[in-house]
């Protein structure tokens, strides 16, 4: 996919996105509680910025926001607790039993380093 993005830019183009990835040298047990949390989204095993630069890409930046992101977490499932009364109306109990499960799982293993979220950005070189 980062390569198709790669030719769909004009020279000199920037890419951005937002991902959550397993964070490199993880030890295989931290690899698959990872990607057990947050499904196969993130079971790549090679670094994100290595990536982009096998796809061609240059000017490759990271910006790290995991911190960010494990706030924001827990703000949404605080929110979650408090309001579940009303949201499982909306979404039906069972769906938000879930959706919440599945973001306590991506904090646990996010606050023990092992997910991280980072902003990347890179540029198709302009020769």
């Amino acid at each position: 996919m980062l390569r198709a993005c790669h030719d769909l830019l004009k020279p000199g183009g920037r890419l951005a996105f937002a991902t959550i990835y397993i964070r490199p040298g993880a030890d295989e047990r931290a690899y698959r509680r990872a990607a057990r949390a947050r499904g196969r989204g993130v079971a790549n095993r090679q670094p994100i910025a290595e990536l982009l630069r096998a796809a061609g890409f240059v000017d490759v930046r990271e910006n790290d926001v995991t911190p960010a992101f494990e706030r924001t977490t827990r703000a949404y499932l605080e929110t979650g607790r408090r309001l579940y009364e009303q949201l499982a109306r909306e979404w039906g109990d069972e769906s938000l039993a879930q959706s919440l499960g599945h973001w306590r799982k991506s904090l646990t293993v996010t606050e023990e380093g092992i997910l991280c979220r980072g902003i990347f950005s890179a540029r198709r070189p302009i020769t």
